[in-house]
């Protein structure tokens, strides 16, 4: 896809129930503006459908591809300040031996993107070829 395509279909993709497809090596993917809560997002549907097994990080599938990759701390920034307070006070290696690692991350995938830009840049990554079907 060229920027301009992009442009149109961010443009397009700004109202509500507003729906579009692309073409993904090979795949063809629905985007759809929904509301989730009080802020607007965009759906991604491969091959028309969107499988709640997609979203499973521990079975991993092609699918999974087309959906956001989220990576989160397990613990919040403010209990990770406090260990490192603990193990600067207690030493690293009893931190280590009684809150384990706190630097631990988890990953999930989600079906939905804040906008455009984000598939835009997560696709191109990915992909090969990306074209758009239909505005």
């Amino acid at each position: 896809m060229k920027r301009e395509d992009w442009t149109n279909l961010e443009a397009y993709l700004r109202f509500p129930c507003a729906a579009s497809a692309i073409l993904v090596d090979g795949r063809k993917v629905m985007l759809q503006v929904r509301t989730e809560g009080m802020q607007m997002v965009i759906f991604v549907f491969v091959d028309g459908a969107m499988r709640g097994a997609w979203l499973d990080p521990t079975r991993p599938c092609p699918e999974q591809a087309f959906m956001r990759r989220i990576e989160s701390y397990l613990w919040s920034k403010k209990e990770r300040d406090g260990a490192a307070k603990f193990a600067k006070r207690f030493g690293k290696r009893e931190a280590k031996k009684y809150l384990g690692d706190m630097n631990k991350k988890y990953v999930h995938f989600s079906p939905y993107f804040p906008s455009v830009r984000a598939i835009r840049a997560q696709y191109e990554k990915t992909f090969k070829s990306i074209e758009l079907i239909e505005v």
